[in-house]
This record gives C-alpha cells, structure tokens and sequence, in this order.
C-alpha cells in the first residue's frame, strides 16, 4: 500500500493562497517604506542643522578648551 504525504488532502493550492501571492506586496509596501526612509533622513539632517546652529558655538567651544 502506497502511503500519502498529504493526509488525503488535495495537494493543489487553495484558492486563497493562489490570490494572495498575485498581490503587489513589493508595491504595496516598498512605497510607503521609501517614504518613511526618505523622512527619516530629512529629519536627521534638519536636526544636525538645528543642533549646528543653536546647540554649538565653535569660537565658544575654542575658548574654553584654551
């Protein structure tokens, strides 16, 4: 007697399954990633801009080292 490998079950995907890998999930999610990356790169140059620009003083800086 031969035996099954799956239980009887019909080996063919369900359809569900078949639905769900023609989503664009590359799309889908790939998009709103790129613009999450893209922000996060904005606010880390604006704050190293605020923090040049407010939080250091360069000829203070020489002044306390001397």
């Amino acid at each position: 007697m031969l035996k099954s490998n799956h239980h009887g079950k019909d080996p063919t995907p369900p359809q569900t399954a078949t639905e769900v890998l023609r989503i664009p999930f590359s799309s889908i999610i790939g998009g709103p990633l790129k613009a999450c990356v893209e922000a996060q790169a904005e606010q880390a140059e604006t704050t190293a801009k605020f923090i040049k620009e407010v939080g250091l003083d360069p000829d203070k800086e020489a002044e306390e080292k001397e």
